[in-house]
């Protein structure tokens, strides 16, 4: 059996074991490459000179995205030498996030000019909040994000780290193929790398 792991609602790591147990099941595990892709994206600001770069997710998110993600992040920080700045914002239940917890960042003299955005959730309301203060995204602070497909607020392009679905698929498929027709035993975990960084030279 195989399962593919690209969404949220498993719970713990695809990569655990090299496989997944569901229903007495055991899967061989397909997964976007998270860990990686937040690496890249970290390191594409850092490039460009940005070194108060922070990460935001909210406490009640325990899928494995958010830990490679937010791995690759500050393994990407420390190997720069800098100190991993992580922003956990308050669920308040149901997925519900106020813009009232990001204010008070706003509101600092001294505070992150790149957010790194777990999902673009985080961008809109960062985003919303910074607009009310007078700020513009990309001349006064910079956001990023992952997803499916490439995100805009506003009709702003927003980088994103866009994941391989198809590429998901493929593999997913092929592995399958091969179990069937006997080329291998045992499971396997594969992580495929994200399949484009979209408006990152902008």
């Amino acid at each position: 059996a195989l399962g593919l792991f690209e969404h949220k609602g498993v719970a713990g790591h695809p990569g655990d074991l090299g496989m997944r147990r569901i229903a007495d099941l055991v899967l061989d595990a397909v997964y976007p490459d998270d860990r990686l892709a937040a690496r890249k994206v970290t390191r594409r600001f850092l490039d460009r000179g940005f070194s108060d770069v922070a990460f935001v997710n909210d406490m009640g998110n325990t899928h494995y995205s958010f830990f490679d993600r937010k791995e690759g992040y500050e393994e990407t920080m420390r190997e720069a030498g800098l100190a991993p700045n992580v922003i956990i914002a308050q669920n308040e239940g149901y997925g519900r996030i106020s813009e009232e917890q990001f204010r008070p960042l706003f509101a600092q003299r001294k505070r992150p000019r790149v957010f790194i955005c777990y999902s673009p959730q985080y961008v809109s309301l960062l985003c919303r909040v910074a607009r009310g203060r007078g700020l513009l995204g990309g001349r006064d602070f910079h956001v990023a994000t992952f997803a499916p497909e490439p995100f805009s607020f506003d009709g702003i392009e927003i980088p994103t780290a866009v994941m391989d679905e198809c590429g998901l698929a493929r593999t997913a498929v092929r592995m399958l193929l091969d179990e069937i027709d006997g080329q291998r035993t045992g499971m396997l975990s594969v992580a495929v790398p994200y399949s484009a960084f979209v408006g990152f030279d902008s």
